[in-house]
């Protein structure tokens, strides 16, 4: 489904600048795709998984989307025009949806960034330790993580949706995680409602409000009649 999208965008550029006249992908039904993720990083293995880390650059930009939220590519990207200590706050424009989020930083957050600070190089909270320009990515970091800690596998976007499930669990209502992550439609949040502990914190409620008394069946049985002979 991505590798058609690629060629529609290249044949929708070719149309715009008359190389072609008209674009065939439109004509190709787009396969469906389901997209059922919903790993995150479970919380006994936080400890292991960071611990796990040799890149403290990776260490640190993990630990920024996991404390707030954000996308790889606006972590990669901030920038401390964007960092609003007296507020507590980081703003900044989505790159993705080119929409603004206000993110308050909880102690963590601040703790990575003032370890960032002092080690500030430039306008790029992240610079690359290569090349000291903007990152693109913590993939590989985030692989070896996982190998050396051997916790179950975890992805960058998952530290993402590990962030969005503890605030749907910790009590945080659909429009507060929606401003947060960027999100405008509410349905994006329903896939976070889905974790186990959210459906088991669920189910338990029916049974608090369930008021019949469970009695075994063979107690309500009456007792067979026995006939004399």
């Amino acid at each position: 489904m991505r590798e058609l999208a690629v060629i529609s965008k290249i044949f929708s550029l070719a149309l715009n600048n008359d190389y072609v006249d008209y674009n065939p992908c439109q004509r190709v039904e787009k396969p469906k795709f389901h997209n059922v993720g919903q790993r995150k990083l479970r919380g006994g293995d936080d400890e292991k998984f960071f611990a796990a880390f040799e890149s403290e650059w990776a260490y640190d930009i993990c630990q920024l989307i996991i404390n707030t939220g954000l996308r790889q590519c606006d972590a990669t990207g901030l920038l401390w025009s964007e960092i609003d200590w007296e507020e507590e706050e980081i703003r900044l424009v989505q790159d993705k949806t080119g929409r603004e989020v206000v993110i308050p930083m909880n102690e963590t957050a601040k703790e990575v960034l003032k370890r960032r600070l002092a080690k500030r190089t430039c306008e790029l909270v992240f610079p690359s330790p290569k090349s000291g320009g903007r990152g693109l990515s913590v993939k590989t970091a985030i692989k070896g993580a996982v190998k050396r800690s051997k916790v179950s596998r975890v992805t960058v976007h998952d530290l993402r949706r590990t962030a969005a499930s503890r605030l749907l669990e910790s009590g945080a209502n659909h429009i507060t995680i929606a401003a947060i992550l960027g999100h405008t439609d509410l349905r994006m949040i329903l896939r976070y409602a889905q974790s186990s502990k959210a459906k088991r914190k669920a189910v338990k409620s029916l049974e608090k409000q369930n008021r019949a008394k469970i009695v075994p069946k063979a107690e309500n049985e009456k007792a067979p009649t026995r006939v004399s002979a």
